[in-house]
């Protein structure tokens, strides 16, 4: 048959259903199930009709058909976050800038402000050389006692030579212008004295340090800390404190004895010494006795007069509460090189005999020295590494503990 009368006859049936079906809008199928009104969004209005899906929509909207809410128009974020209007901050403590004589220091502490002494001229702190802070101070481990209630005893934390790593030191205020030497820690503890040595000069308090073999000490009733060479027993160095107070109505810390107060630490050679209005001067030094850099420091109503003692470790000024109680806590954790108050609520000491009268710190041995009612202990101590940008090359804690303390020469023959 022709494909012309084919296609004819198809388009004849298909009218023919057409006009047979009732006139109204088309129905879709439902295969056995009602249709529910649909919810048919235009522009953000929920219109809800029974209709058949499509009734009463132009070609171009039936083709936009979506069920439930249209998303919102697209808004600029400054719309959705205005800019907040400026509001002005509490008032802040003034901070003493170097050009002013001082420098910013961390507030939150005890300490109210930090400037330079007057009288000092520093030539330069300049890099430390390992970054940690204080996370536990160990139960004391006794020595041995003596009957003085004063005194010091010390090892070198820097020793020039072999022998002088194994030597201990001894004062009490029975004798100030001596200072005894013991050739080992069994000779130190069996009280056996191998060199009675005579100072030039009388030494003043119970804070001394033996430090790349030499003795340095307060000289009594002066404003002067000398340097004692061990070797030549000659005074090397000396340098006058300002405004060092020499009478008995302004002592370092609660003592009654010490004016002065030395320390050793990674970094080097310390000296800690009261100053007018209840401040607190700390020097850095080099071990000729160059001033290297200082800081004087006020507190915020306590002073230094009501705290027990201080100890530098890795360039941070600790403060021990009290001397005198069995179980004290730490009262200042200030950071000297970067001026940062440092957490140090958790650290804890103890004066089993509630006498100590001297504490020192080692860093070769890595200990607390004490002097508590004439008995000499020691207390470990653990760090944890403290990040700055105020060290050179720093070691981790692990290496320096695991590792060798210094290369030591052998000795010279005594000229």
């Amino acid at each position: 048959m022709p494909s012309g009368r084919r296609t004819s006859r198809q388009q004849q049936r298909t009218a023919a259903a057409t006009a047979a079906l009732p006139a109204g809008p088309a129905r879709p199928q439902t295969f056995g199930f009602a249709v529910p009104p649909l919810v048919i969004a235009d522009q953000g209005r929920d219109v809800t009709t029974k209709e058949t899906p499509g009734a009463g929509l132009s070609k171009s909207q039936q083709n936009k058909v979506v069920y439930g809410r249209q998303p919102h128009n697209i808004t600029d974020q400054d719309d959705l976050c205005p800019p907040q209007k400026e509001v002005a901050c509490r008032e802040c403590p003034q901070l003493v800038y170097p050009g002013v004589g001082g420098f910013p220091v961390s507030y939150g502490s005890l300490v109210r402000n930090v400037t330079r002494i007057i009288g000092l001229t520093p030539k330069g702190l300049g890099n430390r050389t390992m970054a940690c802070e204080l996370s536990a101070v160990g139960k004391p481990v006794f020595n041995r006692d003596s009957r003085a209630r004063f005194g010091a005893w010390m090892s070198d934390s820097d020793p020039p030579t072999l022998p002088d790593a194994n030597k201990y030191w001894y004062t009490h205020e029975r004798d100030t212008f001596k200072l005894f030497e013991y050739s080992s820690k069994d000779s130190f503890d069996r009280k056996i004295v191998t060199r009675n040595i005579t100072l030039r000069k009388p030494h003043q308090g119970n804070s001394h340090v033996v430090f790349n073999g030499s003795f340095y000490y307060h000289v009594r009733g002066e404003p002067n800390i000398v340097r004692f060479n061990l070797r030549s027993s000659r005074i090397e160095n000396t340098l006058e404190l300002p405004d060092l107070a020499k009478n008995r109505s302004v002592t370092l810390y609660n003592s009654t004895y010490t004016y002065v107060d030395f320390a050793v630490d990674e970094n080097g050679l310390w000296v800690v010494y009261a100053l007018p209005n209840n401040n607190l001067g700390v020097v850095k030094l080099s071990s000729e006795l160059d001033v290297l850099q200082t800081w004087n420091i006020s507190f915020q109503g306590d002073s230094h007069a009501k705290d027990g003692d201080t100890i530098i470790v890795c360039g941070v000024l600790y403060g021990i509460k009290s001397r005198t109680e069995s179980n004290t806590k730490f009262s200042l954790a200030l950071d000297l090189y970067t001026q940062q108050s440092l957490p140090y609520s958790g650290l804890t000491y103890t004066n089993p005999f509630r006498q100590t009268t001297m504490v020192g710190y080692n860093p070769r041995n890595k200990e607390i020295f004490s002097w508590d009612k004439g008995n000499q202990l020691t207390y470990p101590v653990k760090y944890n590494a403290l990040d700055d940008d105020t060290s050179d090359n720093e070691p981790s804690i692990e290496a320096l503990m695991n590792s060798p303390d210094h290369v030591i020469s052998e000795p010279e023959e005594d000229l």
